[in-house]
């Protein structure tokens, strides 16, 4: 029955999103989500520092350590937002909390910009007292390796700062809207003129689910480049999209924005069971494109050796996607949750390819219930035109019926 429910939600927000678009009193985020306030500016630096910081450490290129210095130097102006996410809150979302059971506690030098520091300085990185205390990151490895000197370092501080730091910060902004409502801070807007800033009420929590909607942009952007390899790009997943043009999003994207849409009128009323059931879809749905991701890079990685190797790159992306999503499989399956780590742990001494895409994708499709994701979510992976072996999509059983 739920599943029924979900369903119907989806396509009443959907509707809702078309619908209230043109009635929308501030720019649209994601092209998708009407805020109560003007979140603009802020979706539009994420985007920015991200273009700048990625121009810098260019894993495309034949990088010098000049540009890991530089990088540094960018990153930690002091005037950089990426840096500051996520900040410091007196709460924990539920998120977060799974990030600390697996990397530890994320306070001192075991926070996101330190992970992407220790890379651009080619420093050991260990993670002490969480699940992956066993795995210690060792970029400097990669160092002296041709035409892909510093690739890894790259990878992982680009991805990093852009995916796990705003999908973190995110979490944290919806939990702060969840303390505002329990604190009081209900809204209720005026039908008749559309203004959300109406009568002096409490708009502090729709404020803060807002800014956690323009974090979204790191994820945006990850699956905009994803939906093409696995067929999922458009506005629902039949469309079957693989090669997406202007305009076309990830259907994942799009859900995650058409959630937000659902979850802020939840947020106005103070409805937190609603808000709580929401967030864990919009964690779910965000799962997404970091799964296609760690996919992708198994598929390519399993037949090359990696060290003394360009291919050392396939590592660094796919040790970046699994960043994004180990903590929730880990919570769903150790084992399994291991089993990545693993995969793309960058220590000589651990790494393995001895799971083939078939063994690998098996295993990590087992967790998809678990995890609040589909088959059709994540489709299958593409090379070019047909899917690679052992690539090809499975199907949601729903017992009687498929999705």
């Amino acid at each position: 029955m739920a599943r029924y429910g979900i369903a119907a939600m989806a396509l009443f927000v959907s509707m809702l999103v078309q619908r209230t678009a043109a009635e929308c009193n501030f720019d649209l985020v994601g092209d998708l989500y009407c805020p109560g306030s003007d979140v603009s500016a802020l979706e539009a630096k994420l985007y920015r520092e991200n273009e700048e910081f990625s121009a810098i450490v260019d894993p495309s290129t034949n990088a010098e350590a000049s540009d890991l210095t530089e990088g540094l130097e960018y990153y930690f102006s002091g005037g950089n937002y990426m840096e500051t996410i996520p900040k410091s809150y007196s709460f924990k979302s539920p998120v977060f909390q799974l990030y600390e059971n697996f990397y530890g506690p994320l306070t001192g030098t075991n926070v996101p910009k330190e992970w992407v520091r220790a890379a651009l300085q080619k420093e050991l990185l260990e993670f002490p007292d969480g699940a992956a205390s066993d795995k210690d990151f060792r970029p400097a490895y990669f160092t002296e390796n041709g035409n892909d000197k510093f690739v890894v370092q790259e990878e992982f501080a680009k991805k990093v700062s852009f995916y796990t730091s705003t999908k973190l910060e995110m979490n944290q902004l919806m939990e702060a809207a969840i303390q505002e409502i329990v604190g009081g801070c209900i809204f209720r807007r005026n039908r008749s003129t559309n203004n959300f800033n109406n009568g002096g009420v409490c708009v502090k929590a729709v404020e803060f689910w807002d800014q956690a909607a323009a974090h979204q942009a790191g994820n945006n952007a990850l699956g905009g480049k994803r939906c093409a390899n696995f067929s999922t790009c458009g506005d629902n997943p039949e469309d079957g999209v693989q090669s997406p043009s202007t305009g076309i999003p990830a259907w994942s994207n799009v859900k995650v924005l058409n959630l937000f849409q659902t979850g802020k009128y939840a947020v106005e009323t103070g409805d937190l069971v609603s808000v709580r059931a929401i967030i864990k879809m919009i964690t779910s749905a965000m799962l997404v494109a970091a799964t296609q991701g760690v996919i992708r890079y198994a598929s390519k990685s399993q037949d090359t050796s990696i060290f003394g190797s360009i291919d050392s790159k396939l590592y660094a992306e796919g040790a970046a996607f699994a960043t994004a999503m180990l903590p929730e499989m880990y919570a769903c399956n150790p084992t399994t949750a291991i089993m990545i780590d693993t995969k793309f742990g960058l220590d000589p001494a651990t790494t393995t390819d001895a799971n083939t895409l078939g063994d690998f994708l098996s295993a990590v499709q087992k967790q998809y219930v678990c995890l609040g994701i589909t088959c059709e979510d994540i489709g299958g992976y593409y090379d070019n035109t047909e899917y690679v072996p052992d690539g090809a999509p499975c199907k949601t059983s729903y017992g009687t019926f498929y999705a």
